[in-house]
């Protein structure tokens, strides 16, 4: 039996946020326009 497509998506954008090559707010790929929440603290 195959796993749930949609769950097998949701772990990969986690893995995917965890390891930097998603931006964490939207989930997509890191703007180099956006800035770090380091540098706006």
């Amino acid at each position: 039996m195959l796993a749930d497509p949609k769950e097998i998506r949701r772990k990969r954008a986690e893995q995917a946020k965890n390891s930097g090559k998603a931006d964490p707010v939207t989930g997509g790929k890191p703007s180099p326009l956006r800035k770090k929440d380091s540098e706006t603290s």
